[in-house]
């Protein structure tokens, strides 16, 4: 039994050392194989914890031995990269390399799946089917991945000038169909590159220009632009009056207790953009330039979407609006979902990819849980919606087996009283019409 576990453990420790080596294709299927080992693994020391002669052997090729040696294979291989980088003598450092280098730590965690801490991973997410695939899986190599990566960039910040996060993040984003992407939305250190990215594609996003832009993509009439107008007075006098109150003290708690206190959506909607641009600052941040706020054309298409272009009454009856790439509808659903679910809907915010409705429910985790509504906003897919509906009241696929081949009576179906009001909000929406 002992050499039977130590070969176990000696073939997934080769293969995790080949496949941090590897290109991403051969890498991802070594790491399969370290999945089947650990797994073996975790079933022997399942199948032996009673047997208490077997102690020894647990102790020396358990499961839990093998992800400590792969964290440290990690940090290992995050110092080599780090040296290569000290080691440069022409002054500069390819951010081409650097995203390699990058790409090859987060494949790990990315590839390597333990099933058992997956439910510990909701201390970094909200009640959603998808998380980011580096906290979804083994949290213990993933926290050592992020750790060692973070240590890789500062190695490379040493240049100053001559390193560029922009052509870092650029490059990352054309990697391994989306993890790079994946990458620059986990870091803290893209977070101030990330802020530069923003305030600069929205530099010319004035109120009037962007209400220009949204009314001759949404063919909005005269009278619709002048409530929109009125409405945004309205918003900007409420969102900038709470940041300069609570910016200095931070006060999440306050801030959601002044958004909840009055009746006007308008205001509501204002403290709620004031929520987000505060939790997603700094604790020690003391300039509110720093912070990031809402865009016009995301406040506008927000009034659009509740119907606040016709009037002052809120209209919840299906409203559709077109927003150019780039203006940031994930900040626009995050904030109209938080709104729908403290006045008492169940929001579902659906889109065609897995990772871009995991990213974005990671992105508004904070105002959810802030405004305690984590539960009644769901981020998800299509196919999960659907499937999610068509089991609500109870798994088809169990009930269809109880009756049809244990020949008895279906699972007693739950009770339809208290169920909250739904509301959906699809994401790219001609996607959802498409043929394909």
């Amino acid at each position: 039994m002992r050499t039977q576990l130590q070969e176990l453990c000696d073939h997934a420790q080769e293969c995790f050392r080949e496949g941090l080596d590897s290109d991403a294709d051969a890498a991802s299927q070594l790491f399969q194989e370290v999945n089947s080992d650990l797994e073996k693994l975790k079933d022997a020391r399942r199948m032996l914890k009673d047997a208490r002669c077997f102690d020894d052997i647990l102790s020396e090729c358990s499961d839990d031995i093998l992800i400590t040696q792969m964290k440290q294979h990690i940090a290992e291989a995050a110092k080599e990269t780090i040296c290569q980088i000290q080691q440069q003598t022409d002054g500069c450092v390819d951010p081409g390399w650097v995203a390699d280098e990058l790409l090859s730590l987060y494949a790990v965690p990315s590839d390597i799946a333990d099933k058992g801490v997956k439910t510990q991973a909701s201390i970094f997410s909200i009640s959603c089917p998808f998380f980011t695939p580096l906290f979804a899986y083994c949290l213990r190599i993933a926290c050592q991945a992020i750790k060692e990566m973070e240590k890789i960039l500062a190695a490379a910040r040493r240049y100053d000038g001559a390193f560029s996060f922009t052509d870092l993040a650029n490059a990352l984003s054309r990697l391994s169909g989306g993890r790079g992407g994946e990458i620059v939305d986990l870091l803290p250190a893209f977070k101030r590159w990330k802020l530069l990215k923003f305030q600069q594609s929205t530099a010319g996003a004035t109120p009037d220009w962007s209400l220009k832009e949204l009314a001759k993509l949404n063919n909005l009439s005269e009278q619709q632009k002048a409530s929109l107008e009125v409405h945004y007075a309205k918003y900007d006098a409420k969102y900038k009056k709470m940041l300069e109150k609570h910016f200095t003290t931070k006060s999440v708690s306050e801030m959601v207790a002044e958004a909840l206190a009055g009746a006007d959506v308008v205001e509501t909607i204002a403290g709620i953009c004031a929520v987000w641009s505060l939790t997603g600052s700094s604790a020690d941040d003391d300039d509110s330039s720093s912070i990031i706020r809402p865009h016009a054309v995301q406040v506008l298409s927000i009034f659009v979407l509740l119907g606040l272009d016709t009037g002052k009454d809120l209209s919840i009856s299906g409203h559709l609006i077109q927003v150019k790439t780039g203006q940031g509808k994930s900040v626009l659903l995050g904030v109209l979902a938080t709104l729908l679910a403290i006045r008492g809907w169940d929001v579902d915010c659906v889109c065609y990819s897995s990772y871009l409705s995991a990213r974005d429910a990671e992105s508004f985790a904070s105002v959810f849980r802030a405004f305690s509504i984590h539960d009644q906003v769901q981020y998800g897919t299509f196919n999960g919606l659907a499937e999610k509906s068509i089991n609500a009241k109870g798994d088809v696929r169990k009930m269809t087996e109880e009756v049809v081949v244990k020949r008895g009576a279906p699972s007693a179906l739950p009770a339809a009283a208290g169920r909250r009001r739904k509301i959906l909000l699809i994401d790219e929406v001609d996607v959802f019409f498409s043929d394909t």
